[in-house]
């Protein structure tokens, strides 16, 4: 062997050595590597869907919100929360919930804005989750309900987890009639009717009609629109009273 084929064999030691040393190096990443993928456990997947009913709903009305919370992952979810944010200008008023599940955070009748966190103790793949929540709707206009849900575990598509519900609120009048009437009359004697109308808003009524059956004919009333907290009195007298009367109504055939 000659000098210089000697000096290029002790020059090749050192890099065979780090290429053995790299070769080495990638074998025992890849060793640790496969064992961890093999064993990695499964994820969930939670699909959140929330419907509401009835939407529009006049203003004051009750709005339930169906929600339903899938697991469509390979993996246990568990922990299951669900969150709804109750906007201003609504009340909240309760919740149901399957076996093993309840929420809290808000009493019913309070005022938003708040939030409500139910929870699930655990869904299984292909489990799903119900609750139904109520929101009263005190005002016209759009309301936007916020929602999400989420898990002890990571989420295998997170984007799935959360939702908004608009619900259009329409105007809406809050009327009620009373009636009264003397408790004991004398044969033969004329009486009448006391009725009261009243709106508790928060829009006024509009085409307004009440309507007092007799036994063989009716009064069909007319009467200007009460405006959110008003209240209107009138008397309906007997059909058969030749006294009296009721201004913008008279008896008609039923």
């Amino acid at each position: 062997m000659s000098a210089h084929s000697l000096s290029t064999f002790r020059m090749s030691v050192p890099h065979i050595g780090r290429q053995m040393r790299r070769a080495a190096l990638a074998a025992a990443v890849f060793a640790v590597a496969v064992p961890a993928r093999a064993h990695a456990q499964p994820l969930p997947d939670l699909v959140l869907n929330v419907t509401d009913t009835p939407d529009p709903v006049p203003a004051t009305g009750l709005v339930t919100f169906g929600v339903a919370i899938t697991n469509q992952g390979l993996g246990t979810a568990t922990g299951v929360t669900y969150q709804m944010i109750v906007p201003a200008d609504t009340r909240y008023q309760g919740f149901t919930a399957g076996t093993g599940a309840s929420c809290a955070g808000m009493t019913i009748g309070q005022l938003g804005p708040g939030t409500v966190t139910c929870s699930h103790p655990q869904l299984i793949p292909d489990a799903t989750a119900m609750f139904s929540l109520l929101l009263r709707m005190n005002v016209q206009g759009t309301i936007t309900v916020a929602s999400s849900a989420s898990s002890t575990e990571a989420d295998a598509v997170p984007a799935d987890n959360a939702v908004n519900n608009t619900t259009t609120v329409i105007a809406g009048a809050d009327f009620s009639v009373t009636l009264s009437a003397p408790s004991t009359l004398a044969s033969g004697s004329t009486f009448g009717y006391a009725l009261s109308v009243t709106n508790a808003g928060p829009d006024a009524a509009t085409a307004l009609r009440v309507q007092f059956p007799w036994k063989a004919a009716s009064l069909r009333c007319r009467v200007t629109p009460p405006l959110p907290t008003a209240r209107l009195h009138f008397s309906a007298v007997a059909p058969s009273s030749a006294r009296g009367g009721v201004p913008g109504c008279a008896p008609t055939r039923a």
